[in-house]
């Protein structure tokens, strides 16, 4: 059915338009309209657009005119026009709707790399305080570690000014000496004793190399860390200090220490080794010192020589020099052993009488001084504590013993 006369009837025309609408599309028609696919329509949409251009293009190439049909259907043009600004509308508002889609994703991703550099600032925000209160802590550190040093080189300084004085006090007092003999008698004091170099290697022998001595008078460094807890806050002074066994192992240990014998051979020893000693008679020194100078003083081997007068004055003036809580340690052979008694302590020609523990107990309660405690020491080999032997305690029992008391705090 040809549209080309005015001579068809329009019903029956219309009537077989709607046919072909409604029908499904011959494969050949479809084929043919295959040049005009717009894939910015939805699936749907482009179905009905592909429909209808196959269709006019179908009627098109059989001879049909458009136009006419158009113009002769009542409100076809209308429907056409109206169909192709729907089309149009919903194209657009398909790309507008993947515009806006593509907008919110844009603003996904902002809003994530907003978030991203939020938490990224407040990290860095925590840091810098974290990294401002570490230097202010260790400014405050570093203020109170240079006050500390201060304090340290100012005592150091005074301490050394002491040393110095004390030195030149001596020296002047051995130029005025004129009398040859002090009050005092005994190895420690100005009085003549046998031969400085033979007394010397007589302790080599007797006493044992400094190795060995060490080892013994290790046991005492518990107590002077009870009396000085912070060992640059105190000074200890060791009484007869020979050739400064005991005041290396102070000073290894971190402790201030300087010593005082009489013995120049001694002395210069100790010196080679760095330590800070002095020669001088034992009472002179002392009653140079001022009142409560000493966190500790400890004599090894020395009261045995003193008389008892000597003895007695060592006692006072020890307890004068130490400060409130210092502690006095002094090391002596002990008699309750009877071979040290009888035998070993009289190997010395300088040693007076053996001190029984009792004596040196009543000595420091009479001086005031506290917690008084008694150590033996350094038993003979074949000693056996779990032995219930009277004799086998007297004959092996500790060679040395030592008096360990401290002064009051609030003395």
């Amino acid at each position: 059915m040809r549209l080309f006369s005015h001579s068809h009837d329009l019903k029956r025309l219309e009537a077989r338009l709607l046919s072909l609408l409604t029908a499904p599309t011959p494969p050949k028609l479809l084929e043919a309209a295959l040049h005009r696919p717009d894939h910015r329509l939805p699936g749907r949409r482009q179905r009905w657009r592909l429909r209808l251009f196959s269709w006019l293009d179908a009627w098109r190439a059989q001879g049909y005119a458009l136009n006419w049909l158009i113009q002769r259907l009542p409100g076809v043009r209308d429907v056409v026009n109206l169909a192709w600004a729907l089309l149009t509308i919903q194209g657009r508002l398909y790309r507008l709707a993947l515009a806006i889609q593509e907008t919110q994703n844009l603003l996904k991703q902002l809003q994530h790399a907003l978030r991203a550099q939020g938490q990224l600032a407040e990290q860095r925000s925590s840091l810098l305080a974290k990294r401002l209160e570490d230097l202010h802590g260790a400014h405050a550190f570093m203020q109170h570690e240079i006050e500390h040093l201060a304090a340290r080189l100012h005592e150091e300084q005074t301490a050394e000014r002491l040393f110095i004085q004390r030195e030149i006090d001596l020296l002047a007092a051995r130029l005025r000496a004129l009398e040859p003999a002090p009050a005092h008698t005994g190895r420690l004091s100005t009085g003549p004793t046998p031969s400085d170099c033979w007394y010397q290697s007589f302790e080599g022998v007797h006493r044992g190399p400094p190795e060995l001595i060490q080892a013994r008078q290790r046991t005492y460094l518990p107590f002077i860390q009870a009396a000085i807890p912070d060992r640059a806050a105190g000074w200890v002074l060791d009484l007869g200090c020979g050739g400064g066994e005991w005041l290396a192992l102070l000073t290894e240990a971190g402790f201030k220490a300087e010593g005082i014998d009489i013995n120049p051979n001694l002395i210069a020893a100790a010196r080679q080794k760095g330590l800070r000693v002095h020669q001088a008679d034992l009472f002179e020194y002392l009653r140079m010192l001022a009142n409560c100078t000493y966190a500790a003083v400890t004599a090894f081997q020395v009261i045995e020589h003193l008389p008892l007068e000597a003895l007695l004055d060592l006692f006072a003036e020890a307890r004068r020099i130490l400060r409130p809580g210092g502690v006095l340690i002094l090391e002596t052979p002990n008699p309750e052993n009877i071979q040290v008694a009888a035998y070993s302590f009289w190997l010395d020609p300088t040693h007076l009488r053996p001190l029984p523990p009792p004596l040196l107990v009543n000595l420091a309660v009479h001086f005031g001084l506290i917690d008084i405690r008694i150590e033996r020491l350094n038993p003979w080999p074949q000693y056996r504590p779990e032995l219930d032997d009277a004799l086998h305690k007297l004959l092996y029992c500790g060679q040395d013993y030592a008096l360990i008391a401290r002064v009051p705090v609030s003395a």
